[in-house]
């Protein structure tokens, strides 16, 4: 009885979301990137160091986040230009000698997408705290992360803003 209940319960929100026309995003991502596009990531010039890692780490999430494509032509039909900038590194905690073992990484992202269709600018601020480690090595990879991790919720939170801007047409 419970089982039925359950399937029958499914069911009717299935049968719901249908109905109302609900699509994944997943659904509409893959509709308006499906064409290759051309990727133009560029940097702030007061924080150079991050630069070459921030590039990769963009590149590396608008390609697994979009499945799409990226093209070389810079004349493709769509185009996402990403503009980032570390805007700053807040220290969070110290330990007893007065170093930062905690920190927050506050990354400022714009991204400029045009195609055929439709031409969206959307600013994005996202955050990421990171652990500071007593290794000078450890701390740069822990930075690198931190940046990393941003940069994905960047991506992440420009998607979702395309899709519901999508959805709203």
């Amino acid at each position: 009885m419970k089982t039925l209940w359950r399937v029958c319960t499914v069911t009717f929100l299935l049968l719901v979301l249908q109905a109302c026309g609900y699509k994944p995003v997943s659904h509409t991502t893959r509709q308006l990137f499906s064409e290759p596009m051309y990727l133009e990531v560029s940097l702030s010039k007061k924080d150079p160091d991050s630069g070459v890692f921030l590039t990769d780490a963009m590149r590396e999430a608008v390609r697994y986040r979009l499945r799409g494509q990226l093209s070389e032509d810079p004349h493709s039909a769509a185009r996402l230009k990403v503009s980032c900038r570390v805007v700053s590194f807040d220290a969070l905690g110290y330990d007893p000698h007065g170093y930062v073992e905690r920190y927050r990484v506050n990354l400022e992202t714009r991204f400029d997408l045009l195609s055929k269709q439709k031409h969206i600018i959307r600013t994005i601020h996202t955050t990421h705290e990171a652990d500071v480690t007593p290794s000078a090595l450890r701390s740069s990879k822990a930075k690198r992360e931190a940046i990393k991790a941003c940069a994905v919720k960047a991506v992440d939170q420009f998607i979702a803003f395309v899709a519901s801007h999508e959805g709203h047409q």
